[in-house]
């Protein structure tokens, strides 16, 4: 019988002036967990004043198979600069979890066997968002998690956490609640309330508007790579709509870059004839015809045998918009064809007020979508039309 590897676990220490209280946080690590991972201890000391490194590296009381390792910044990081140590650390090192305890004995060692609990008995639950506590500090992640999201570009104040939080959400991630007893002594709370609050707030509030396509923030976007374009705005009005309402049904349709081929799968619905065309093969698409083609080369499709040809959200992503019209309309014979475009307008009234605050911040999403390289008001697209033929 081949017995199975452990899971790799840091217990991660992050320490500022905490040397009346660091060697007691060390000694109360519980055994179990040693027994049950493949352990290391991390202690961080973020450039203090006191012994607290000191401390850390004449400490042996841990059970001698568990490796303690103690570094120290420079210069003070803060909180969430110190955790940004702690989880690079964690990632190089190639760990499974990492386990933050904090050095001020806050939050009890002896409840890491329970916190660790869900890593291995609910791997495959997908728990809801409905936290009830967003500001506890006593935490366990998955380091490929914290791999995937962007918390290197986190504050490095105290709502660092709140980030984290945004940032899993975001992704989609599984979290786990379980109550804990919490410790205050006579430490010291390094913590500026208000500051907090404020980080707190404004970090929440630009998570909103960055959902909305108002504001984007790169450290709250998952990054996704795939050929899904945008999503199709269909069951409103929306141009989406309108443009599947104005063709009729049994039509022959060209959907220039078409995306994953949600539009095309629509269009068989109404028994059109569809052929798409983009520069990653549809996946949605169904019974069309697949042109695999980057559209800011040489046309390489036939648009003769299509009535309809459509070109939504697109032209705003040409370089050169102006010569792919061009060809494509070299391409036109005595037969009638209807091209149906869409594209954002910059001039959009939200658009004018954002630019009022001074801001003019491109995005994944929206008008200022950072794909987008050239933009137009509804005057620029008539004259691009009128100029291409």
């Amino acid at each position: 019988m081949v017995e199975s590897k452990k899971l790799r676990l840091l217990v991660f220490v992050i320490a500022y002036q905490a040397q009346s209280t660091l060697a007691r946080v060390l000694r109360r690590a519980p055994s179990a967990v040693f027994q049950d991972y493949d352990c290391e201890i991390l202690v961080v000391d973020d450039a203090s004043k006191d012994r607290t490194f000191e401390i850390g590296q004449e400490y042996h009381e841990h059970p001698p198979a568990v490796p303690l390792t103690v570094v120290r910044n420079e210069y003070t990081q803060g909180y969430g600069g110190n955790q940004e140590a702690g989880y690079a650390y964690a990632a190089a090192q190639k760990f499974d979890f990492v386990a933050m305890l904090h050095g001020d004995g806050r939050y009890a060692p002896k409840e890491l066997p329970r916190l660790l609990e869900p890593l291995t008995l609910t791997q495959n639950a997908m728990l809801g968002s409905r936290l009830s506590e967003f500001h506890s500090g006593y935490r366990i992640y998955s380091v490929k998690t914290l791999e995937s999201i962007s918390y290197r570009l986190d504050s490095n104040g105290f709502h660092f956490d709140i980030e984290i939080i945004i940032q899993l959400l975001n992704a989609k991630k599984r979290i786990a609640e379980l109550p804990i007893p919490t410790c205050y002594r006579d430490e010291i709370c390094r913590v500026n309330r208000m500051k907090y609050a404020k980080g707190v707030f404004l970090a929440t509030l630009k998570n909103m508007f960055h959902r909305g396509g108002l504001l984007f923030q790169r450290r709250f976007d998952p990054a996704l790579k795939d050929n899904a374009h945008y999503d199709l705005k269909l069951g409103y009005p929306s141009s989406h709509t309108f443009a599947l309402e104005s063709i009729p049904a049994g039509s022959a349709v060209l959907d220039i870059g078409a995306g994953p081929g949600s539009m095309a799968k629509a269009l068989l619905a109404k028994a059109c004839k569809v052929a798409v065309v983009d520069a990653i093969p549809a996946r949605e698409a169904g019974d069309v015809r697949v042109v695999v083609q980057n559209l800011d080369e040489p046309v390489e499709f036939d648009v003769r045998p299509y009535r309809y040809l459509l070109l939504l959200d697109i032209i705003e992503h040409l370089r050169d918009p102006e010569g792919f019209l061009e060809r494509v309309r070299a391409q036109f014979d005595y037969q009638p064809r209807t091209l149906i475009l869409t594209t954002p307008n910059i001039a959009f009234i939200v658009q004018r007020i954002v630019l009022l605050f001074g801001q003019f911040n491109y995005g994944k999403a929206g008008i200022l979508d950072r794909a987008h390289t050239r933009l137009f008001t509804f005057r620029g697209v008539k004259h691009l039309l009128r100029d291409t033929g």
